[in-house]
């Protein structure tokens, strides 16, 4: 069942129910949390097979995508791409970034998880959206920056740290703060990691001080 009311008066706007044998609708949030938006809820589906789209407007359900050999999570969107999370489901354990669009339904690009990393991470950026993952030996730090339809980087930035174990993620606007050993600052805009603290060395300078 899905409701909408009226905030300043109290009363339904709407209300709708799904059977759970025939919409696909979750039968758990524990794996299914919903992603918000104005216009619409989107979520996973039974068993992730599909991403469900429940219009905020009338209480609609629709399917938006589906797939017979990935797991599908909705994860954000930048403007009219959804950006979903899809793990394979023959044991590889691969995952990928689909960028679908919200109003057709279809797959517009996909993004490969590199197979060499620890953990990553994705989040709205200006312009699109940002990948950044935690290679291990040696430890570095890539932060790439996709374009929300078509799926291309706008920028790829590589930094070496000092530790592989990732902590903690804070998101603002157009920054990114991550605890790796250290706290670094990602510029989403540019997609440039720096150092924050401990505060760098100070190099010296051409008379040795």
């Amino acid at each position: 069942c899905a409701q909408r009311w009226d905030a300043a008066s109290g009363e339904i706007v709407w209300s709708a129910s799904f059977p759970l044998e025939t919409s696909g609708w979750p039968r758990a949030w524990m794996t299914a949390a919903p992603l918000l938006s104005e216009g619409a809820i989107t979520f996973a589906g039974a068993d992730g097979a599909a991403v469900l789209a429940l219009s905020a407007a009338d209480g609609a359900l629709h399917t938006l995508v589906r797939s017979d050999t990935y797991t599908l999570r909705p994860w954000t969107q930048a403007g009219g791409t959804l950006l979903v999370r899809a793990e394979r489901l023959d044991g590889l354990g691969q995952e990928e970034l689909w960028g679908v669009s919200l109003a057709e339904g279809t797959r517009l690009w996909r993004y490969p998880i590199t197979r060499d990393n620890s953990s990553w991470t994705a989040h709205r950026a200006p312009g699109g959206f940002v990948v950044i993952e935690l290679a291990p030996g040696p430890p570095r730090l890539r932060v790439t920056l996709l374009d929300a339809e078509s799926g291309a980087p706008r920028h790829e930035r590589t930094q070496p740290i000092d530790s592989a174990t990732w902590t903690g993620t804070a998101w603002a606007a157009d920054r990114a703060w991550l605890t790796l050993g250290a706290l670094y600052e990602v510029d989403l805009t540019t997609g440039i990691p720096a150092l924050v603290w401990p505060a760098p060395e100070p190099e010296d300078t051409p008379d040795g001080r």
